[in-house]
């Protein structure tokens, strides 16, 4: 007799994206797969408010009927506050997400939750909103976190960092490191290096948080040594290339790609680059646009005062610089005249690649719930 999956319950309060862009787009929809493929059953709610109340009806039935036994319930928040978690959504709703969570809770199911962003509680937040909007929005994200660490049992965080940040909303909150995770390829050679290093930008270039100014004048000033290429949406370079206009040189090619195409160009590049700069978000989280690197086996130069700079030096998978010009022109450099050190930066990615594969990202998830019903079971708790 053919043994009966596991069964879970994956939550995302809102339309799951056909364009795969961004992380927002991105990661629920891998994590979804990587469930499936270490084995779980998964019932996924998602969809706009009337979408969500359909399906949170039925799963409810199926519990109650005992159809339906979830090992635990998983959270992928979005970007947008939960009240307002379908893009053009006007009129707030409150309730129906957070009362299904607390019936779920009622009945004793782990409830886990990945809190992808904290993007409100900065002043870059609010200078692009503007203080209106801002004050309008922010209070339904406090709302949101509020209620959300009042319901789940773990949160899982991008970093330490962040994981500090929400246990000052709640300090008996238990979370959990959960970077994103990398696409499984076939190892990818380096191309061949004839005197000019080929660097690669991918994703957002509007300034202050994704500022390119420094990776920019370093380019420039390396001039043919240098080849830069910056993959970035076409809607978002229109509105930053002119604050760009005096930092670009003749070796920078600006492209709009996605899937097979920026493939090519990870392919044709030697080493991936993120923002330079010093921001006090990006001291926080952990991209998606590094662990797509390492999915392609590129090293990585980062900026020394942030997460990814951090794991990039813990791992010896890139390498970091403060967060000036002569900083990274220095590292440039060196990896012209040392193309050996790339080599070896590759090596590295090899060995800690099998861990942070979406699937590992799933395990990892799969492993403290499992920890965590445990640690209940013996505190005296009882699940269903």
């Amino acid at each position: 007799m053919e043994k009966k999956a596991r069964e879970i319950v994956f939550y995302y309060p809102g339309k799951l994206p056909v364009n795969q862009n961004s992380g927002e787009a991105i990661r629920p929809l891998r994590m979804i797969s990587a469930f499936e493929k270490i084995g779980l059953k998964v019932h996924t709610i998602t969809g706009d408010v009337s979408q969500r109340k359909t399906i949170i009806h039925s799963l409810k039935k199926n519990i109650v009927a005992n159809k339906i036994k979830p090992s635990f319930v998983y959270i992928e928040s979005t970007n947008l506050p939960l009240p307002l978690s379908s893009p053009g959504q006007k009129i707030p709703n409150f309730f129906l997400d957070i009362n299904f969570l607390r019936w779920l809770k009622k009945r004793r199911f782990i409830i886990g939750l990945f809190y992808r962003d904290i993007y409100w509680k900065f002043n870059a937040w609010w200078k692009r909103q503007g203080l209106l909007r801002g004050s309008l929005i922010s209070p339904l994200y406090y709302y949101e976190l509020y209620q959300y660490l009042n319901v789940v049992d773990l949160v899982f965080c991008p970093s330490a960092q962040f994981g500090e940040i929400i246990s000052k909303f709640e300090k008996q909150t238990r979370y959990f490191i959960l970077p994103p995770g990398s696409d499984v390829y076939n190892e990818m050679p380096l191309p061949k290096f004839h005197n000019i290093l080929n660097l690669l930008y991918v994703g957002c270039c509007r300034p202050p948080i994704y500022d390119l100014s420094v990776v920019l004048l370093a380019c420039k000033k390396l001039n043919m040594r240098v080849s830069l290429t910056i993959c970035t949406r076409r809607d978002e370079w229109i509105k930053a290339k002119r604050f760009y206009k005096d930092y670009i040189g003749t070796n920078v090619r600006i492209v709009h790609e996605s899937g097979i195409a920026l493939k090519k160009r990870y392919l044709s590049s030697h080493v991936s680059i993120l923002p330079i700069n010093k921001n006090e978000y990006r001291a926080l989280m952990m991209p998606l646009k590094l662990f797509e690197a390492i999915g392609y086996y590129r090293p990585i130069i980062a900026a020394a005062n942030s997460a990814e700079g951090r794991f990039v030096k813990e791992n010896g998978i890139g390498w970091v610089t403060n967060e000036n010009v002569n900083g990274l022109t220095k590292i440039l450099e060196t990896l012209i005249h040392q193309f050996s050190l790339i080599d070896n930066a590759v090596q590295n990615i090899k060995k800690i690649k099998p861990d942070h594969t979406w699937q590992a990202r799933a395990k990892s998830i799969l492993n403290a719930m499992e920890y965590y019903s445990i640690m209940n079971h013996q505190e005296g708790g009882k699940l269903l």
